[in-house]
Formats: structure tokens, C-alpha cells, sequence
């Protein structure tokens, strides 16, 4: 999947934003928000929160289909 979004994040923005309480995790290089859909995750909120501030690259690569469908890609924030 190609980067995103133009702007880069740096380690302590993430950091912060976990430590604001959002729902974060990477895929591909991009940070993605994971609050407005994480009721609705067919696998449960737990598998996405336990990749909350982790590269979840392999795991979404496994268990997701491509490409995405056009609403979840509004939920990546900054590469």
C-alpha cells in the first residue's frame, strides 16, 4: 500500500497521542486512527487494541482484504 498522507509523525506525536487516549497503531509507515470504528472491528476492539501504538503492518497484511474499501482509508492520520 503506498504512503498516505504527506506529513510525517514523529515517534513522541504518536506517543502523545496514545498518551491522549486515542486509538493509534501503524500500518504501512502511516499512523491510522482506530476510535471512530473500533466498536464496529469484525475481530473486536481487543485485537486492535492490542496493536495501540505498534507496527500492525503483518497483521492487518494477513487478516484484511485489498484493497481497502475508500471510508477506512479517512481513518490514516500522517505517515
Amino acid at each position: 500500500m503506498a504512503r498516505m498522507a504527506a506529513k510525517m509523525l514523529s515517534r513522541r506525536q504518536v506517543e502523545g497521542l496514545i498518551a491522549e487516549g486515542k486509538t493509534v497503531f501503524i500500518f504501512d509507515g502511516n499512523v491510522v486512527r482506530a476510535d471512530a470504528w473500533l466498536k464496529f472491528h469484525p475481530g473486536g476492539d481487543k485485537s486492535i487494541l492490542h496493536m495501540v501504538g505498534r507496527d500492525a503492518t503483518d497483521e492487518v497484511n494477513a487478516y484484511v482484504s485489498f484493497p481497502p474499501p475508500k471510508p477506512a482509508l479517512r481513518h490514516v492520520m500522517r505517515n
